[in-house]
């Protein structure tokens, strides 16, 4: 942000998108604003209202239309992907993620090497990019893995994942269990403990006396 003013009525803030992109955010009421993008030479750009907007790497912006939904905007303020989500996240592990609500799913949005948009679906909402191959994924409280070829590796079964190494450490009701990163099931839920050691997994099963198993991976 370069800079901000403030009054009475309203708010404005003025950001820098690109060398060459500016943009005047005023601040309409207390969850809308209204903004103008202009040139460095002070020139306004004539395109449709938008409520929001932000940079997301590789010369390419998030934007939000006025009372509407999120796409992105290459450098230029053209469509390069049209305004269909409630959410857009920034680039990570080179991927940005936009969020639909009604189908509960997220778009893997990325570039190929021509600097195309390549878009790849996902079931539920992405969380977390463990990987650049491999994201976490949540639905109806649950969490599973898709990889980024929008390919299901761990279903949306498990209250908390965690990649250890090359392994995935799972959870269902403070039992857990262990997968390989090829989403293989090694061991269910029904573990006390894992403790990742030097050379594979000591998993302890709670009896009366506690017993653990070590497993060399």
């Amino acid at each position: 942000m370069l800079y901000e003013v403030y009054d009475e009525d309203e708010e404005a803030y003025v950001y820098k998108l690109t060398e060459d992109i500016y943009y005047l955010q005023i601040g309409c009421s207390d969850s809308m604003s209204l903004i103008q993008f202009y040139r460095s030479n002070g020139e306004p750009v004539n395109m449709p209202a938008l409520e929001d907007a932000c940079p997301i790497g590789n010369d390419l912006i998030a934007a939000k239309e006025f009372c509407g939904n999120w796409g992105i905007l290459d450098k230029d303020l053209n469509w390069k992907v049209y305004p269909t989500y409630e959410d857009i996240f920034e680039f990570l592990n080179g991927y940005a993620s936009g969020y639909r609500s009604e189908s509960d799913t997220t778009d893997l949005i990325t570039l190929d090497e021509n600097s195309n948009i390549c878009i790849v679906n996902v079931d539920g909402y992405c969380v977390q990019h463990l990987t650049r191959e491999l994201v976490v994924v949540s639905k109806n409280g649950k969490y599973g893995v898709y990889n980024t070829k929008g390919e299901k590796i761990l279903d949306i079964v498990y209250d908390k994942i965690r990649l250890v190494g090359k392994y995935f450490v799972l959870e269902i009701d403070s039992l857990f269990g262990l997968a390989d990163i090829a989403g293989k099931v090694l061991r269910e839920c029904v573990y006390y403990q894992i403790n990742k050691k030097e050379d594979g997994f000591d998993l302890v099963t709670r009896k009366i006396i506690d017993t653990t198993e070590h497993i060399v991976v």
